[in-house]
């Protein structure tokens, strides 16, 4: 069986997959040519990350040459929301853009989620409703939930001194990114509680948006796979202020990594089955302080455990095979 995995921009969780199915790639480099490359290349199964504007065409050609089009749902595109006084989400987007999401969603066979908020949930604390089925009307047999998987043998973590108090990682290169992530509450908690350490990866903002840096926190615009795992490795308490998130990829990678989770209670995140703290309303020092009092080796051993057997590379190899062709 011919597969494909196709995708807007790659990231590492999109090369795992690739990896994992041992498959062919194709990355969006506008409409014609994606028509054209579809037209004379047919394949079996039509892995689809992320709904937008790349996925609708191997959608169609998944139906002219009787394929199987799997859709994975992230985040983005179960969302429809206002950040910052601008669209946020597919559901947000000018009328085009959610109509062609809206046919992917129709014609595609399988609709995949990496967590089942993203259909239908409610963000506890941004107090609004959530998922595609606010917008979109979709047959709910074709969705079947599959999270991403994570390598433990790569994010293990050795015995080092956890000079870290509070890390937070997120790829952000706009003010709406800014503030979905809650990294201005990241950056207020490290002006309130001088006394810590705070680490902040992946902001890329023009210094109009970035309000005066804290002397507690350091700062790192952009930094590797492997050197980020090393500042985990050197975290106790991991910290994910989302408004909105389907399941991210680097809190799952900080809990293998050894850190204790802080996260507020958005999507995905509210309902991960460990031992964390979670927060439904406004954050404060006091959640932070909480995080550090319920910090233990065996407690992070046991997230640790819960999260390698519950979002192996296996267990989602084992959940795709049930759905391709």
């Amino acid at each position: 069986m011919k597969t494909i995995i196709v995708y807007n921009r790659k990231s590492t969780f999109i090369q795992s997959d690739i990896d994992m199915f041992k498959c062919q790639e194709y990355g969006w480099s506008g409409l014609k040519k994606q028509i054209l490359f579809f037209l004379f290349n047919r394949f079996d199964n039509y892995i689809i990350w992320f709904n937008d504007y790349h996925a609708f065409i191997p959608i169609i050609f998944s139906r002219i040459y009787f394929g199987r089009s799997i859709l994975i749902i992230g985040g983005f595109d179960g969302m429809g929301l206002t950040i910052d006084g601008k669209p946020y989400g597919l559901f947000s987007q000018k009328w085009f853009r959610r109509t062609i999401g809206r046919l992917s969603y129709l014609f595609c066979h399988r609709i995949a989620p990496v967590h089942f908020s993203l259909i239908e949930g409610f963000n506890e604390y941004g107090q609004n409703q959530m998922g595609l089925l606010n917008w979109c009307k979709i047959n709910t047999s074709k969705v079947h939930e599959i999270p991403t998987g994570y390598n433990s043998e790569f994010w293990n973590p050795v015995s080092i001194e956890r000079d870290i108090d509070f890390l937070t990682v997120g790829i952000v290169n706009t003010k709406q990114g800014y503030l979905r992530k809650g990294l201005d509450r990241f950056l207020k908690m490290a002006d309130l509680m001088p006394e810590y350490k705070f680490v902040v990866i992946g902001i890329n903002l023009d210094n109009n948006d970035v309000p005066e840096i804290p002397t507690n926190l350091e700062f790192h615009i952009k930094m590797d796979q492997a050197n980020i795992k090393k500042y985990m490795n050197r975290t106790k308490v991991y910290c994910q202020f989302s408004i909105a998130e389907g399941l991210p990829n680097t809190l799952l990678e900080a809990i293998l990594m050894g850190c204790y989770p802080c996260v507020t209670a958005v999507n995905g995140m509210a309902d991960l089955k460990v031992n964390k703290i979670l927060i439904r309303d406004e954050v404060n020092p006091e959640y932070l302080e909480k995080s550090l009092r319920s910090l233990s080796k065996e407690i992070c051993y046991e997230n640790r455990n819960f999260v390698m057997n519950s979002y192996s590379l296996g267990k989602r190899s084992e959940a795709f095979k049930k759905i391709l062709k």
